[in-house]
């Protein structure tokens, strides 16, 4: 039973659903799989040697690390809903990619690819740093954060209209709006660059124009194309961003299943 409970599936459910008693119901289970989960890490590691011997250093460790993450999703599904999937999770990811990285020879160099905001080194608030946020604590500035963007083109997404199933579905916009990043980026004429925004901090002017707010087209797993402002970030593209990357026009992804 501990492993056909869909966490995932059941934590989106509660964040959408309209009926109380059933979102009540999922974060009953939500919190009795995280006791569950962080049950099974604890014998785990309380029976490292044992297993061990059982097996084999590595593959002891590759489980364990299996039953960490599973115990940090439980954990972080558990929580309160404005919790959940937030700032617990970003810190969680953070972590984990400091481990792996911790395990490697040094100098080892890693990738991770993710959102915007959670490669972004900055914080929603106080109460919510990114993932980055944690990574240049951790790496200091050894971690570079690369943002993406694009100024008009296709995409898919899961559709986030209220009259929606939140089915896969492939979207396109036209080109940003005036006053926005990628309006900037688009107007220099070049269809796909790369920018390195550190070396902005040799010019004031510069430096000051990349540290005033403005918005930035910020698109995750889901999308509502009646809400398009909604998708556009105020943001400090630095110290958020270390690089950018912009294509003048993006074509959707080709999905696997549908």
């Amino acid at each position: 039973a501990l492993f056909t409970f869909e966490i995932q599936k059941s934590l989106e459910t509660a964040f959408f659903t309209r009926n109380e008693k059933e979102r009540a119901d999922l974060l009953a289970r939500l919190v009795d799989a995280r006791a569950k989960y962080l049950e099974l890490l604890g014998f785990l590691t309380l029976n490292e040697e044992r297993f061990t011997r059982q097996t084999s250093v590595a593959e002891f460790n590759q489980i364990r690390e299996c039953a960490r993450v599973l115990s940090q999703l439980g954990d972080a599904s558990a929580q309160p809903l404005e919790v959940a999937d937030g700032p617990l999770r970003d810190y969680y990811m953070a972590e984990n990619i400091k481990r792996i990285v911790d395990a490697e020879p040094v100098g080892t160099r890693v990738v991770v690819w993710a959102h915007n905001l959670h490669v972004s080194a900055g914080q929603e608030s106080e109460k919510y740093p990114y993932m980055g946020f944690h990574l240049r604590h951790f790496f200091g500035d050894a971690y570079y954060s690369i943002g993406f963007s694009f100024n008009q083109g296709s995409f898919q997404a899961r559709n986030f209209d209220p009259k929606a199933n939140r089915e896969l579905k492939q979207f396109t916009v036209g080109p940003a709006s005036e006053g926005t990043v990628e309006w900037y980026l688009a107007r220099v004429g070049i269809k796909n660059y790369f920018v390195d925004l550190r070396d902005s901090r040799k010019n004031e002017t510069v430096t000051r124009w990349l540290t005033t707010p403005r918005p930035l087209r910020m698109i995750g797993l889901y999308y509502n194309a009646q809400a398009e402002k909604n998708y556009f970030i105020p943001t400090k593209l630095t110290p958020e961003f270390d690089g950018l990357v912009f294509f003048n026009e993006s074509t959707r992804s080709h999905p696997i299943v549908q």
